[in-house]
């Protein structure tokens, strides 16, 4: 493993849907490969090259999107996960005996997105990833250099703002879509309207402590059904009385805020 300075000046670049750093791979600091070029990094250095990046990494994923679509436009297309770090060579993550996953994890095989799935040792880096408003995920490379288990991240979606950083149940958003959507589009107002009041009185009757995230909960929802419902006016309305709302909160973490503009970024 190599050890090399990063400072405020650090370019934090993405080569197709790999990241860089100075122009080299990361890996984390926790198993040792002493024939890896990749710079180590420890989980508060990837969360701080994150956030130095977190501009340039969101625009690499819309421009890789953006070129994926024009091949081949489907709606099947999704925004790419973005190779972060290096857990584990080939050798320190095949096998019953992996470094780096659980024994549920292993059994998993395809992309791990529940930190459970990896061993304890590197809970902070994923945590590093989340921290800097982003979803993480584990998957494996094969052979090479390249090769063994990676952290990636993904720019999350509204809704995955809500079931994340929120708590809100993954099936809550679109029950309440199909709930609300008519054809009737004064129905659809009304039905809006009593969403918005019965979860505002739910708002009103939660603790002090609790109340400013429930508020930009129900902020978030609204604009995610906004959004769904073809509603651009009140999709942006919303959102921008959610960032408002949380950027002047103390109680909603930056790691919040950083969720919520990176899904509307």
């Amino acid at each position: 493993m190599t050890e090399r300075a990063f400072t405020e000046n650090s370019t934090v670049s993405l080569r197709s849907n790999w990241l860089s750093v100075d122009g080299y791979a990361l890996r984390a600091n926790v198993l040792k490969d002493s024939r890896s070029e990749k710079t180590d990094v420890s989980p508060e250095q990837v969360t701080s090259m994150l956030l130095l990046g977190r501009q340039s990494i969101l625009q690499g994923i819309e421009e890789f999107y953006d070129v994926q679509i024009i091949k081949n436009p489907s709606p099947t297309i999704v925004r790419p996960s973005i190779w972060t770090a290096q857990l584990g060579t080939t050798l320190q993550t095949d096998g019953r005996n992996s470094q780096v996953f659980t024994e549920r994890g292993y059994a998993n095989g395809g992309v791990n997105t529940s930190v459970d799935e990896i061993r304890p040792q590197f809970h902070d880096h994923w945590n590093a990833v989340k921290e800097a408003g982003f979803l993480p995920e584990v998957r494996r490379g094969s052979g090479g250099p390249n090769g063994g288990s990676w952290l990636l991240l993904r720019k999350p979606s509204l809704p995955e703002v809500l079931t994340h950083w929120f708590d809100e149940p993954a099936d809550a958003l679109t029950a309440a879509i199909d709930a609300i959507s008519h054809d009737d589009k004064e129905t659809e107002r009304k039905r809006l309207r009593l969403y918005r009041m019965v979860r505002e009185e739910a708002v009103d009757r939660t603790l002090d402590t609790v109340r400013p995230k429930e508020q930009v909960r129900l902020n978030l929802a609204m604009t995610a059904i906004k959004s769904a419902l073809g509603d651009t006016a009140g999709y942006e309305d919303e959102l921008e009385d959610a960032l408002i709302y949380a950027h002047n909160n103390e109680l909603i973490s930056a790691s919040t805020v950083r969720a919520i503009e990176n899904s509307a970024f």
